[in-house]
């Protein structure tokens, strides 16, 4: 009996006890805050003072009993990696009243100032202390770098990337004609005996690579040069050999000047015209010996004029023993007169000629004969040969007429075009880059020189690929995405 009035007075004792700390529990007065973290986001100033800005947060309390004395402790936020801290002054907490109430919740404003911040992720806590305790708010602040030296920065990058994708797609070329134009012309004029042919048509190779870079058609303007490049290595590979046969070539046009060749002749015309192609187009033979050649087809043509002119003039000494000699000196002339108006290229009217020649020999030796029996008559030689007669009667066509007003609008349209095109590029390509990498980038800054070099790298690199994948659609064709090989990265 003593055993259960014992076990049962336990139990009460025990249920007293729990019920006495039950009601400690709930007579202790609850403090909940509104939102229960508080998360903040800002940019830093520039240069201390400029572009500085604050962020106002509120944080409602609520209490389920009476709290007579609260008080906000501001405390100093750590960044992640300890070395600087966002600064409790930085964060001012104004209470609208001392006290609490449960049917009068306070709605608290909290104000961080980013004057003095750094940039970076801050953490810590807001203390709320009161008479029946304290209540911890976390608080998590991400500071980044003001907007404008990373545009900067990114912008720098952007045209960076299109400077050297522009320079790569027409500065390279234009620059390597250039130097060599600059290089062959160097080496043309230390050359004083530099035959004017070869000049000439170096010199129109470097007017068709004038022309190509002003089109800017950099296959054409390689081209060109190369024709340039290898006109002068032919000269430069053979000059002894060129200057010996140039030699000659003057030594044949000073015999026409001054020689025996000169006078109003249409056959000697017409090799004097073949020897001043050659000199023309001295450039365009093969080699020295092909020039040999041709001047030696030349000479062979001079000499059987000469050999011919010699027989005539035999004849007309034959014909000066006869004593009637004015019908063999008329019929002397009429031969003289066709050799004369013989062109060189008709072999078949040369053979012509000399039949008659021949006839007209063969009856002037009889007839001298008959007068002087002890007269002997000559055997003539002759040779015969050929000549190509050179020139045109045709007029060229003429060349159409645009209009010069035509031209200059088309032009500045082109440069217009150009401008706008690099400009919308520019913009777009900065535009992503700034929402990437600084708009998405809460800390943007805290990483150092690293987030400006990505900024930097971007700008650089966005361009580089954008060019490649522009390439891509221009080799593969696609109709209405191929563009033209003139066109520039920018003009997609």
């Amino acid at each position: 009996m003593r055993r259960n009035r014992k076990f049962w007075m336990t139990v009460l004792v025990s249920t007293v006890i729990s019920v006495m700390v039950m009601f400690s529990a709930s007579a202790e007065p609850k403090l909940t805050g509104t939102p229960q973290n508080l998360t903040v986001a800002g940019t830093r100033c520039l240069f201390g003072t400029f572009g500085c800005s604050s962020s106002t947060r509120r944080l409602l309390l609520q209490t389920n009993e009476a709290i007579p004395a609260i008080q906000l402790i501001s405390l100093d936020l750590n960044r992640a990696d300890g070395a600087d801290v966002f600064p409790a002054s930085a964060i001012q907490a104004k209470l609208p009243a001392n006290s609490i109430r449960p049917d009068q919740p306070l709605s608290i404003p909290i104000e961080f100032n980013f004057e003095a911040a750094n940039y970076g992720e801050f953490s810590g806590e807001l203390l709320v202390v009161h008479s029946a305790g304290e209540f911890r708010i976390p608080i998590i602040v991400r500071v980044k770098e003001f907007w404008l030296l990373p545009l900067v920065v990114l912008l720098l990058g952007v045209v960076l990337g299109l400077g050297i994708s522009r320079y790569r797609a027409e500065g390279i070329p234009r620059d390597e004609a250039v130097v060599q134009i600059g290089r062959l012309r160097n080496q043309m004029r230390a050359d004083a005996e530099l035959a004017q042919s070869f000049v000439t048509k170096i010199n129109a190779n470097l007017v068709d690579v004038d022309t190509a870079l002003e089109a800017k058609r950099w296959d054409a303007v390689q081209q060109s040069i190369s024709l340039a490049q290898t006109t002068w290595d032919k000269w430069r590979k053979y000059r002894e050999d060129w200057l010996v046969q140039l030699k000659y070539v003057n030594q044949l046009n000073d015999r026409f000047e001054q020689g025996n060749l000169a006078g109003d002749i249409q056959y000697l015309k017409l090799v004097q015209n073949q020897i001043n192609n050659i000199s023309r187009n001295l450039a365009n033979q093969e080699s020295p010996q092909q020039l040999q050649e041709n001047l030696e087809e030349v000479k062979q043509k001079i000499d059987r004029y000469l050999q011919a002119a010699g027989q005539l003039d035999e004849l007309n000494e034959r014909v000066n023993s006869l004593r009637d000699d004015r019908r063999w000196k008329e019929r002397l002339r009429r031969l003289q007169s066709k050799l004369e108006r013989l062109s060189p290229q008709d072999v078949e009217a040369f053979n012509r000629w000399q039949e008659e020649f021949e006839t007209e020999a063969a009856e002037l030796d009889q007839a001298v004969y008959a007068e002087a029996p002890s007269a002997i008559a000559s055997d003539l030689a002759t040779t015969r040969g050929s000549i190509n007669a050179s020139g045109s009667l045709i007029e060229p066509v003429p060349l159409s007429n645009i209009s010069p007003e035509l031209v200059q609008v088309a032009r500045q349209r082109i440069k217009v075009f150009g401008i706008v095109s690099y400009a919308i590029a520019t913009l777009l390509l900065v535009g992503l880059g700034f929402r990437q990498l600084y708009l998405n980038n809460p800390i943007f800054g805290s990483n150092g020189f690293s987030d400006y070099f990505s900024l930097l790298a971007w700008g650089f690199g966005a361009e580089v690929t954008r060019e490649s994948v522009t390439q891509v659609i221009r080799d593969s064709k696609i109709p209405g995405l191929s563009f033209g090989p003139n066109q520039t990265a920018a003009k997609s």
